[in-house]
């Protein structure tokens, strides 16, 4: 028997094996590299891992010069992060951070669709080219081609002109300072940065306070006076003849509205008077802060409207809005739809739901009375519902359906007391309670046709509400609906049963 050769196999494994893991090392890791590389290549501002301590645009006479207050922190000053930016030129005004974050996101990303290469040419030919694309030194000494400067927290420099439109295509004409032998091409959607204004730039926000610093405020409009005061995490709302207790959901939100306004545009000091001549009060609103939090003083803001006469016209056919804050001089015009979201009655910032969340995990106690429940307790323990007396089990999906419904279930109409329909006496009653009282809120509901209603039998108020109609199929309308049924198994289908059907 001849002995086998193992030399030629092992050096083909060998082969085999290095030209594997070449193959893997081209694909999963020189490739991506690579194209990483040629990426970045073609970046007209390479500022991969940069962070922006200032950034100039300039567009002949108007130049913009935005400011990083944020770059102690290496992690700032970059796009999409939480830095503060300060306007500095034309004058010193805070930022807006979402469209400064956008023209760094573009700065960043900006690549070139085509490079020129100038080195070869004459010194003639390259200043006749430069010329003709605007960005030769006349052009831009004159302020002819747009300029953009960067100045890096890591001590760099970069400044970048824009020139003339490509003929052909929508493209524009590019080059960095210092760099007369390359001319990018990059998309011309670029240029809009140039044609912002200072409103643009500027924040547009009115007030620079959280939701959760504001104790209180106060409504004033010819159709709303509210006095709301927060005290330990609950609302309290008051008006000439009423006090409720406020929707936290609804007050938050109204909250965000106040500390969410922003301006559409600005008007100078000088001409507020002039401005607000033959304009309206149309709600003042007084925003009142703990004494612990960082604004302290009330802050007051008042919207005035105002109708605007077209040319040549003498019907009024443009509505405009101005706003005055107390601790500000400028007059800011704010979106007509504004007015709406502030001036807000009782009605919509008072409490529209049975239970809140909060509330609903802490009962644990249900008691039921009435024509079609007759008499019924149940009360938790250990996260399980039971009867009071019996041996019956109850069924928990139901009761936990009671109970997000009266909490999700918003209250559709408020009816006085001459509204309130007929059928309270035929209805459930239902008191729910917690380990400190067994009648924390007790409510009674009727049906009349297809709608449903109930009344706040501990409310002083003489009122009823409209609820849902989905909140119907969650109420007990006879005794036994808390009652489980149980499962009921078929029979086990024995040889017998199945031969007499065979036969």
């Amino acid at each position: 028997m001849s002995k086998l050769n193992w030399k030629l196999p092992l050096t083909l494994s060998i082969l085999l094996f290095t030209l594997g893991t070449f193959a893997y090392w081209l694909e999963y890791n020189h490739k991506p590299k690579k194209e990483i590389e040629d990426e970045q290549s073609k970046k007209v501002f390479k500022l991969k891992e940069a962070s922006f301590a200032q950034v100039k645009i300039e567009d002949g006479t108007k130049k913009f010069t935005l400011l990083c207050l944020s770059t102690k922190d290496p992690k700032l000053c970059k796009p999409n992060d939480h830095s503060e930016w300060e306007i500095s030129e034309p004058t010193k005004l805070s930022a807006d951070s979402t469209n400064v974050n956008s023209l760094l996101s573009t700065l960043q990303s900006l690549t070139s669709n085509e490079t020129l290469d100038l080195s070869t040419e004459t010194p003639e030919k390259k200043s006749a080219l430069l010329k003709e694309y605007k960005l030769d030194s006349e052009n831009i000494k004159t302020g002819s081609s747009r300029k953009v400067e960067i100045n890096t927290v890591q001590g760099g420099k970069l400044v970048v002109y824009f020139g003339a439109a490509h003929p052909v295509g929508e493209n524009i004409f590019t080059k960095i300072e210092g760099d007369d032998a390359h001319v990018y091409l990059i998309p011309s959607y670029f240029k809009s940065n140039f044609e912002h204004d200072l409103t643009y730039w500027r924040n547009k926000k009115l007030f620079s306070i959280e939701s959760h610093e504001i104790e209180g405020f106060n409504i004033q409009s010819p159709k709303n006076k509210i006095q709301a005061s927060r005290k330990d995490g609950k609302w309290t709302l008051r008006s000439a003849v009423d006090e409720l207790p406020g929707d936290m959901d609804q007050v938050n939100s109204y909250l965000g509205s106040i500390t969410g306004l922003s301006a559409k545009n600005f008007q100078n000091q000088d001409q507020n008077k002039v401005i607000l001549e033959n304009a309206k009060q149309a709600l003042r609103l007084v925003l009142q802060f703990s004494e612990k939090g960082k604004t302290q003083l009330p802050l007051t803001l008042t919207l005035y409207e105002k109708k605007k006469l077209e040319k040549g016209s003498k019907t009024p056919a443009t509505e405009l809005l101005y706003a005055a804050v107390s601790n500000q001089k400028i007059l800011f015009e704010l979106d007509t739809s504004s007015l709406s979201k502030l001036n807000k009655g009782l009605k919509d910032l008072r409490m529209s739901k049975l239970l809140t969340s909060l509330e609903r995990y802490t009962i644990n106690r249900i008691e039921l009375a009435g024509t079609p429940v007759d008499s019924i307790v149940l009360s938790q323990k250990d996260s399980q519902w039971s009867f009071s007396t019996g041996k019956k089990e109850v069924d928990q999906s139901k009761v936990q359906k009671l109970l997000d419904k009266l909490v999700n279930s918003k209250i559709e109409e408020f009816l006085e007391s001459s509204k309130i329909p007929a059928g309270l006496q035929n209805g459930i009653q239902i008191t729910l309670g917690d380990e400190k009282t067994h009648v924390k809120h007790q409510y009674v509901f009727w049906k009349l046709k297809d709608k449903l209603y109930a009344k706040d039998l501990l409310s002083k108020k003489k009122e009823a509400y409209e609820l849902e109609h989905s909140f119907m199929d969650a109420l007990p309308w006879s005794k036994d609906y808390f009652n489980k049924v149980p499962l009921v198994t078929a029979a086990p289908y024995n040889v017998a049963q199945k031969n007499a059907v065979k036969k």
